[in-house]
């Protein structure tokens, strides 16, 4: 599962799996959103 921040005016979304870290600073919360579960699915973690 993506986590979702606020820091400042931005979105920032980390996945963590298995040893792996992948992040984004995203200006939307929306588009946070969206490439976390675009990412996930890249990764393995959701069907």
């Amino acid at each position: 599962m993506a986590t979702i921040r606020k820091r400042g005016d931005k979105w920032r979304v980390e996945i963590y799996k298995n040893g792996m870290r992948k992040s984004k600073t995203c200006a939307t919360k929306a588009e946070a959103t969206l490439w976390g579960a675009e990412e996930e699915k890249k990764m393995g973690l959701q069907s």
